[in-house]
């Protein structure tokens, strides 16, 4: 029984690891292509996972090219999912050759450590 544990927690530890290095490829990437805009936050919303995990989800609408599009992501940061209010401009990057790809800048800027 404990070595099923000790073989658990090894197994999301590396998943953990796989993934955060993995975000950061996906960050870089996306950088290549993208551009600097600027959005507006629609809606804050705080999902409960449990008694102890929270999601934080930002949702914003963006214009490029006359056309506006509305986009919902995933804040892993406590203090930037607070900082954002609802009705406030929000930089954004949105990826030049497909405008409905966007990240929040503060975002992808605290994960590649910028």
């Amino acid at each position: 029984m404990a070595t099923r544990i000790v073989i658990a927690i090894i197994a999301v530890a590396f998943l953990a690891v796989y993934f955060t290095f993995h975000e950061d490829d996906r960050d870089e990437a996306f950088m290549e292509t993208a551009q600097k805009a600027t959005a507006q936050v629609v809606r804050k919303q705080e999902r409960k996972l449990g008694a102890e995990r929270r999601e934080y989800w930002i949702t914003y609408k963006y214009t490029t090219r006359g056309n506006t599009h509305i986009a919902n992501e995933r804040v892993e940061y406590p203090d930037i999912w607070q900082r954002l209010r609802e009705g406030q401009a929000a930089d954004i990057y949105v990826n030049r050759e497909k405008p409905g790809d966007s990240r929040l800048a503060l975002v992808v800027e605290r994960r590649m450590g910028k």
